[in-house]
């Protein structure tokens, strides 16, 4: 029988050479039901299974082979690559050590655990391993790449590059290090240099889509937008779900809406398959849907973990203050930062020990001074690793961490899988729930998330009495002394206005907003837009709704004293829907701009209904498209009683919740002392409504 074991293992060896991975696999099959134990067979279809990218049960098989023979280099070597790969990075790198120690001269071993350590953000140490692996063979291309990517990581472009150019010394061919010395290149401001290396990637593999996906996202950037479509539309021909998310944000975010309805139904498709394919955010945008929301950020959320979540270990404690860290990529000129910096100053500093850990950019402007001053401890962690902010935060012995960022831009959400803290908030800066049982409790008010919703939720809720948004009355308004003209606005006429981000707007409320101005015959609607692309499409969707373009006035970004003084040339602010304006909605009730909302089921879309109940202004909040027509012509019409609801808002800015930050701040002070109170005393998070 051994013989024909043998012959069998020869043949399978042999179909192994000539990548013929089905008949070498039905092989090793017919060995091991003869052996189930044969340590060949074993390792063999382990490394079928790898090949097939079939990683998880790899690791099934090579256990088993690791059994047989604990001692053989090449299963160790495997069964590291398998866990890395199915996502169980910290065993692996268990294995990696035990290959190295079994052959320590080989690169490739070297450059595996690299990239373990790596995907772990454990940058120092696959530096080292990088290292070594180059100091085994200097001609190694993948280290020198790979060494370059950790670098690009720390945000040492330069360094980054010096790697790239070694590794395509080595071999001119290499199409991964071209387009990561692209992306190096754009990201020292030398984009036009970047989209050369791109185009080089692109004629060397244009059946790949990651050159022409990452020529998009710089063209992106450089608000290209058409050429950038262009390019996404390529990507997408060679891998459906590669861009398909940045495909689909770039049109949302240009007006582009042609199969914007077949886009929605793919993604929803995909849920259904177990494949997220844009990430939670966009989704709010899309879709009025509370269950949708949830049913993403968790799909998303597993997808992100790849492990299980980790249950708390900390020990019960009390001190003499609560440590409250809050955790944001946006501790700069950023409308979270806007909301957020007045409420951080008035904080009681004598019961509470305030720490702000930030990363993403190091900007250095007048909101990030301001946060950073009203502090105790300000961490910029941007260069540390998921693991070592944590350590960072259990070491500062943080009570209660909360999370600015959610599934936004720059988010690191791993911080929260790993449990940074006893007790973890979600908090403003994502309008919807995590999907997971990361984050322990969501802050909100009755108006956001009403009780038949609260199953859409996986955190808890904590209610405060009023709006759940904090805001800054102590902004200030430029004196300008301008004229509609100015701003290129018609002197005698209506003037409706959305400042929201043009991601924002969909084609069901755009075309509300053409049934009011036609409904409205001297009247112009005021858009924030600062591409021509934009301007151009909504200009085309306007003439097909039959309204002439030049009743669409575009305006342009400035400083945010000038933008507030601006809204006294509007008469009327028009929601979004489903994403409604957030921090833009109580800039321009903090102007004494009304703000007419259509209020919806999920929480993006109730935010600026909340907002205006805060002000005593529930007049302004509709429920259907039809009622939010009929109320912004009624009130275009008849000046006297839109003349009343200003002069109401300007009266209740004083006497209502809204901008009465000190209130506010007490109100967010008890929550925090109620689940901090609730977790000592050993029970699990619970719904607290704060009065």
């Amino acid at each position: 029988m051994n013989n024909h074991i043998n012959y069998l293992l020869q043949l399978a060896q042999n179909k192994l050479e000539i990548d013929d991975y089905a008949q070498a696999k039905l092989l090793v099959s017919s060995v091991l039901k003869l052996n189930p134990k044969n340590f060949d067979a074993l390792h063999i279809y382990g490394v079928i299974l790898c090949i097939e990218n079939s990683f998880i049960d790899a690791t099934i098989y090579l256990r088993k082979a690791l059994k047989e023979n604990p001692n053989n280099f090449w299963v160790n070597f495997n069964l590291a690559k398998a866990l890395m790969e199915s996502g169980n990075e910290l065993e692996a790198v268990k294995y990696h050590t035990s290959a190295i120690a079994f052959a320590p001269n080989y690169p490739e071993a070297w450059l595996n655990f690299g990239k373990c350590l790596h995907q772990l953000k454990r940058h120092s140490e696959a530096l080292e391993k990088y290292d070594r692996a180059i100091q085994l063979n200097s001609s190694y291309p993948e280290a020198w790449n790979n060494k370059g990517i950790i670098l690009y990581d720390l945000h040492c472009y330069d360094e980054a590059l010096i790697q790239y150019d070694k590794a395509i010394q080595l071999r001119s061919d290499f199409y991964e290090a071209l387009i990561n010395k692209a992306n190096a290149l754009v990201a020292l401001s030398r984009s036009d240099q970047g989209l050369e290396y791109y185009d080089k990637a692109i004629k060397l593999k244009p059946e790949y889509s990651n050159a022409w996906s990452y020529k998009g996202i710089t063209l992106t950037k450089l608000n290209l937008y058409d050429l950038a479509i262009a390019h996404y539309d390529q990507a997408i021909q060679n891998n459906v779900n590669c861009v398909f998310s940045d495909m689909l944000n770039l049109k949302m975010k240009a007006c582009f809406w042609d199969g914007l309805d077949k886009s929605i139904q793919y993604c929803l498709d995909q849920l259904h398959l177990d494949d997220i394919v844009i990430p939670p955010f966009s989704m709010l945008a899309l879709v009025d849907d509370p269950e949708i929301h949830q049913k993403f950020a968790t799909a998303y959320f597993l997808k992100k973990s790849k492990i299980k979540f980790k249950s708390s270990t900390f020990k019960l404690k009390k001190s003499s203050k609560i440590k409250i860290a809050f955790f944001s990529s946006d501790f700069r000129d950023h409308p979270v930062s806007h909301l957020i910096s007045y409420f951080l100053e008035l904080i009681n500093k004598d019961t509470f020990e305030i720490h702000a850990f930030a990363y993403g950019s190091d900007s250095n402007d007048q909101i990030r001074q301001r946060i950073i001053n009203s502090c105790d401890e300000f961490h910029y962690v941007d260069m540390l690793s998921n693991a070592e902010i944590v350590s960072l935060a259990k070491n500062k012995c943080i009570d209660i961490a909360i999370d600015l960022n959610g599934f936004t831009h720059n988010a690191r959400t791993e911080i929260f899988i790993e449990r940074c803290a006893p007790i973890q908030v979600n908090f403003l800066g994502y309008p919807s729930t995590i999907g997971s049982d990361s984050h322990d409790y969501i802050v909100a008010d009755k108006t956001i998330i009403p009780q038949e919703y609260q199953r859409f939720y996986n955190e808890k809720i904590i209610y405060l009495p009023n709006c759940y948004q904090p805001n800054d009355p102590t902004k200030k308004i430029a004196k300008i002394h301008t004229s509609r003209s100015d701003f290129g606005l018609p002197d005698n006429c209506f003037v409706f206005c959305c400042f929201n981000n043009s991601f924002k707007i969909l084609p069901d409320i755009f075309q509300l907003w053409m049934d009011i101005l036609k409904g409205v015959e001297n009247s112009v609607l005021w858009l924030l837009v600062d591409n021509p692309v934009i301007s151009q499409n909504l200009k085309i969707e306007a003439l097909r709704h039959g309204v002439l373009e030049n009743r669409l006035v575009f305006a342009q970004r400035v400083s945010l004293e000038i933008h507030l003084a601006r809204h006294q040339f509007a008469n009327l602010f028009l929601d979004t829907f489903p994403y409604n304006a957030h921090t833009t909605a109580s800039d321009a009730l903090w102007a004494d701009l009304p703000v007419l909302t259509y209020s919806g089921k999920s929480f993006p879309s109730r935010v600026a209904a909340s907002l205006l109940n805060s002000l005593g202004l529930n007049e302004l909040i509709t429920s259907s498209p039809e009622e939010y027509k009929y109320i912004a012509i009624d009130l275009a019409l008849n000046p006297d009683k839109l003349s009343l609801i200003k002069n109401k808002l300007i009266s209740n800015k004083t006497s209502f919740p809204l901008f009465d930050t000190r209130s506010y701040t007490r109100h967010f002070e008890i929550a925090l002392q109620s689940i901090y109170s609730n977790f000592l005393s050993g029970s699990p998070p619970k719904n607290f409504e704060i009065h």
